[in-house]
């Protein structure tokens, strides 16, 4: 057997294989706790649009002491987590370990990975509605 032979093939089929690999981008959003709710939607629909491309997605959440002290007793972090994850349910795979979402806590916020369902298409984009925030009587 002709060894430059050999090696050819075995360098092509290492390049085929590595060419029908495709490797998931991770979307990574950054999102302060005093976020208004217009600034929201719009990073909510940015989210879908990656959820819809198969991309996991990243959101960090981060604070300022004064945000953290005009929330009072209440935890900012978990209340502006809710408000991401409530509108992406639709969009969202949880892992079977019941995480729900959950966040790795460090100093000064608040990370977690959102996974896009396997069955969706960009035809399951819809704009986002945040309850209590909109105001279209027209």
């Amino acid at each position: 057997m002709n060894y430059s032979k050999m090696a050819f093939d075995k360098r092509r089929r290492v390049i085929e294989s590595v060419a029908k690999t495709k490797q998931a981008v991770t979307k990574e959003f950054r999102i302060k706790c005093g976020i208004e709710d217009n600034d929201l939607k719009l990073k909510l629909n940015k989210m879908i649009q990656a959820l819809c491309k198969q991309h996991p997605v990243k959101v960090s959440l981060t604070s300022k002491q004064r945000y953290i002290e005009k929330a009072g007793e209440g935890d900012i972090y978990q209340e502006t987590q809710q408000k991401i994850i409530a509108p992406l349910k639709e969009y969202v795979q949880f892992d079977k370990k019941g995480s729900g979402g959950r966040g790795k806590r460090h100093l000064g916020g608040l990370t977690f990975f959102l996974n896009p369902k396997k069955e969706l298409t960009k035809n399951d984009i819809k704009p986002v509605v945040l309850y209590g925030c909109d105001n279209e009587e027209n």
